[in-house]
């Protein structure tokens, strides 16, 4: 009888470890997710404003078509918001890693 307490002893310990390490990982995951749906919104928002700037271009070159001064100009500012956009983008764009070792064999 003594062996088998201690036997169900030490599931039980293992069993709340078990329980401990599931916990901290739920609450990893929820602050992962919480980042996840933050940056899911951000770029929601960043879309957006995209679409209205393209949309605001689209316009002004149809009030302007017959205009080639004033398109020549938009389209300066043009170049000048896709540099920006191209430079903010870099700037906030993470290096990948490099790949890890490649077993062998594979």
């Amino acid at each position: 009888m003594h062996e088998l307490m201690h036997v169900l002893r030490r599931m039980e310990l293992k069993l709340n470890l078990l329980l401990r390490h599931t916990r901290k990982m739920e609450r990893e995951m929820s602050v992962e997710f919480d980042d996840l749906k933050r940056e899911v919104e951000e770029s929601r928002t960043v879309t957006e404003s995209a679409a209205a700037l393209i949309q605001g271009l689209a316009d002004e070159i149809r009030a302007n078509k017959d205009d080639p001064a004033a398109l020549e100009e938009l389209a300066k500012a043009l170049d000048a918001q896709t540099q920006s956009l191209a430079s903010s983008v870099s700037a906030n764009t993470p290096n990948p890693e490099p790949p890890g070792p490649t077993p062998s064999g594979l």
